[in-house]
């Protein structure tokens, strides 16, 4: 179903899960009526939970979110896949990361590494000391991952595995689409690399939020711009969908709803409950 505003919906749930890129903003500039939505929201009293494939930490997310005019008190709670990485790492339950060994190669930019600077295994700057890869996301922001593929064949040649703290392939940086670090894993994983995600669509990271929502499922709407890991993860967890079309999916924007539940199906097994073109109260 096509919707215009949220507040078509609005009597309908009492907490929404919110994505940030391409729903909030576009990297550079915040969304000014999607920033209207999360403080109607919050005069309706009602909880929002914002959730991001971010590879930052939530305290750099909340600094950031800040300087686009995303302001704390327009949302309950703040979670990103580069927390639920760093806590992977950090302290560790799984035997996977158990196992991982102490140091590591880190791949992305510089604006990514707080994360990765608080862990109390080791950065080394040669795969050659390197017991595993964490990929955060492109040094630059490339539509290709060309410049990537020779540091990936290396890494695969000597069996290291890999941690991918934002599972997304590409986002729309302004009006320019560019890969992410979910993008260089997936060449990795294609050269039958060893590869761990953080992040929606997988449930971990829900889960990991999951006890602080206290809303029953039927109550909660989560909110994002991509097929592949916003609807997709929120259907897995059996929650109702809002697909916001000012994102990774903008070409849809003049679609009916039809067309983009049969791109679902065919390329992602899912289906939003509800599209529209942009997050407006």
């Amino acid at each position: 179903m096509r919707i215009t505003h949220l507040n078509q919906l609005v009597s309908d749930y009492d907490a929404y899960i919110v994505d940030l890129w391409g729903v909030l903003h576009n990297g550079k500039q915040a969304f000014p009526e999607a920033i209207l939505a999360l403080a109607e929201l919050k005069l309706l009293k009602k909880k929002i939970i914002l959730l991001s494939n971010s590879p930052r930490r939530v305290e750099s997310s909340i600094l950031r979110l800040t300087e686009l005019g995303i302001l704390p008190e327009f949302y309950d709670l703040l979670y990103t896949s580069g927390e639920d990485c760093f806590q992977a790492l950090e302290m560790p339950t799984n035997k996977w990361y158990q196992q991982l060994g102490a140091k590591y190669f880190l791949l992305g930019p510089n604006k990514d590494k707080s994360m990765a600077q608080a862990l109390s295994r080791t950065n080394v700057d040669s795969l050659d000391d390197a017991d595993f890869v964490l990929v955060t996301g492109t040094n630059g922001w490339e539509t290709d991952l060309n410049a990537y593929m020779p540091l990936l064949e290396k890494a695969r040649k000597k069996n290291l595995p890999m941690v991918c703290a934002n599972p997304d392939l590409t986002v729309f940086f302004e009006n320019e689409l560019v890969i992410c670090a979910g993008a260089i894993a997936q060449a990795y994983e294609e050269m039958a690399g060893d590869v761990r995600y953080h992040g929606k669509p997988y449930t971990d990271i829900y889960t990991a939020i999951w006890k602080k929502i206290d809303v029953s499922q039927d109550r909660i709407l989560a909110i994002g711009d991509s097929l592949r890991t916003d609807i997709k993860g929120a259907v897995r967890m059996e929650i109702d969908t809002l697909l916001v079309l000012s994102g990774i999916h903008s070409e849809f924007q003049n679609e009916p709803y039809e067309a983009i539940r049969d791109y679902g199906l065919k390329y992602f097994q899912v289906e939003p409950k509800y599209i529209t073109t942009k997050l407006v109260f």
